[in-house]
């Protein structure tokens, strides 16, 4: 606990030198010399750039992206980051913001070879960091990304939150991640808490199981995706040593239930989901042990309203007003509330109004469904199904074939819904399609009824 620092004090106060910030894929360390030294020759071709007052933050490589981070906040450049790294993004935002990118190619063209000795106070001692704006773009799962615009001091907020609360496990733990860190859940949890804390930063994304287990000689905090852990529960080995696992969270979308507790019963503490958004930053976290139950942060202030609708106010979200919510709750207490799923998912099919979520509970209920997912068909008043089976349901599947197979669904929707609603197109994946984050967005489901259908 006592290595952490805000990031306004550790630009102005910095670590010993030999003190080791980050660890690339090859094992190499990175130093605080080094890295220091990094961020000043970056801070320095910024300021080389005339009018540079706002900087497009586009590196895919994550040491690159963690320097010019602190020397964009340290020249007190207003820092964007897209929801990704595509040209088609970064011309928008170039659009909207008139800021210039900053690449990996930006970053290694300004560094410099030789690491002289320097003075910790190089940075921070002309400027206020705290008042630095960052402006990140939600992924756009139902529309247009959106701005969400914080201040550094807002983000020291979320991290000082999360170390409060859990920093008492990370002394000179390794974070790893299976998400990129550009994202409002990899920033601070994987990126900037690392550097905050004390911890090494590992460098390399963790994109499969395989790689994870070349870690095991080190005390891993491990931050993660549901999609991710789906796929670490299918190779997961009973005779496997987990236990250099010592903290893994979980954030973007649902973790089932099943996967958290298979995982969790065979590492150091259960995984810890955590639920919030890019507009509210973390809000409120839970294990398997809880089963629905939510428990909110301690400096999160909830507000329900009658119909269901959570308003949120916290240090970390960068505004004076509670923020609205498009999820409904049910609050159990003051500190723990219970999920009941998007405001926006309940959708007019004929006139008939029509909860998404609930529906998919009910097609979930039959034994064929292992996971499914509806979806409004676009330019139509249907809707679509994409479902996951299980084993009886491919067996149905192979059997009978698919107008067979949809009709035995069918049977558990039809006690609750008029034939009218009932989704019109059905599609059987093994795997949902998602994003780079874990995120099923609405678009690639719909995209899946576009492609002509399996016969």
């Amino acid at each position: 606990m006592s290595n952490f620092m805000s990031l306004s004090k550790l630009l102005y106060n910095g670590r010993d030198d030999d003190h080791v910030v980050a660890l690339r894929a090859n094992d190499d360390q990175v130093t605080w010399r080094e890295f220091y030294n990094d961020i000043l020759c970056i801070r320095d071709r910024l300021n080389l750039a005339s009018g540079f007052k706002t900087g497009i933050l586009a590196c895919e490589d994550t040491y690159y992206f963690m320097v010019a981070f602190l020397a964009m906040v340290s020249s007190e450049i207003e820092i964007v980051i897209g929801a990704n790294l595509q040209e088609d993004t970064l011309k928008l935002l170039r659009k909207k913001t008139g800021g210039h990118v900053i690449c990996d190619d930006f970053i290694s063209q300004g560094l410099k070879k030789d690491v002289p000795k320097i003075d910790s106070r190089d940075l921070s001692n002309s400027c206020d960091i705290q008042s630095v704006l960052i402006t990140l773009y939600t992924s756009g799962s139902t529309g247009e990304p959106k701005a969400i615009t914080k201040s550094i001091s807002a983000l020291e907020a979320e991290i000082a939150m999360f170390h409060d609360k859990w920093g008492n496990k990370f002394s000179d733990k390794l974070f790893l991640s299976s998400v990129v860190h550009y994202h409002a859940y990899g920033l601070p949890f994987h990126i900037l808490w690392s550097l905050c804390s004390g911890a090494v930063c590992g460098l390399e994304r963790i994109l499969y199981p395989e790689t994870l287990m070349r870690y095991k000689k080190y005390q891993v905090n491990f931050i993660s995706s549901p999609a991710f852990l789906n796929q670490f529960a299918q190779i997961y080995d009973t005779q496997e040593n987990y236990d250099f696992l010592k903290f893994i969270s979980a954030a973007g979308a649902p973790l089932d239930h099943a996967v958290s507790k298979k995982i969790s019963s065979r590492i150091h503490d259960p995984i810890v989901e955590i639920y919030g958004s890019t507009e509210t930053g973390a809000i409120a976290f839970k294990t398997y042990h809880d089963d629905a139950v939510w428990q909110r942060f301690s400096s999160v202030n909830l507000d329900v309203s009658e119909d269901g609708i959570v308003s949120v106010l916290a240090p970390h979200i960068g505004q004076n007003t509670p923020y609205a919510l498009e999820d409904k709750i049910d609050l159990i207490s003051n500190e723990q509330f219970r999920l009941l799923g998007r405001a926006d998912r309940v959708v007019k099919i004929f006139e008939n109004r029509v909860s998404l979520n609930n529906m998919e509970q009910v097609c979930g209920q039959s034994s064929l469904v292992l996971q499914s997912k509806i979806t409004p068909l676009p330019d139509t008043q249907r809707l679509g199904c994409v479902v996951i089976l299980t084993m009886e349901g491919k067996e149905i599947l192979e059997k009978h074939g698919k107008n067979a197979l949809i009709q035995a669904i069918k049977l558990y929707l039809r006690s609750g819904y008029n034939l009218v609603v009932l989704p019109r197109k059905w599609r059987f994946v093994e795997a949902f399609p998602y994003n780079e984050m874990g995120k099923i967005q609405t678009h690639l489901l719909q995209n899946l009824f576009l492609e002509k259908e399996p016969q």
